[in-house]
């Protein structure tokens, strides 16, 4: 029987979740442009690529509330 000793390291070359922890690891607040392009990634996300930039936002801000509840929802129940 043999055992490997695996050692993680988050490296900017890794896998995606790791970049993303060494990305962001430091808050900074949107911003009123950082929210709007937050709200445009949402709707293509969801399929709506095809609408205007600001249809997409238009998209996004009327489903808002529905998608806090759901990102609530996961954040209590992991």
């Amino acid at each position: 029987m043999y055992i490997y000793r695996f050692r993680y390291i988050c490296i900017y070359i890794g896998s995606d979740i790791c970049r993303g922890l060494l990305k962001f690891a430091e808050k900074k607040p949107l911003g009123k442009h950082g929210l709007y392009w937050l709200k445009v990634h949402l709707a293509n996300l969801f399929g709506v690529n095809k609408l205007s930039f600001d249809a997409r936002v238009a998209w996004a801000d009327a489903r808002l509330q529905k998608v806090l509840c759901v990102c609530v929802c996961v954040y209590v129940c992991v």
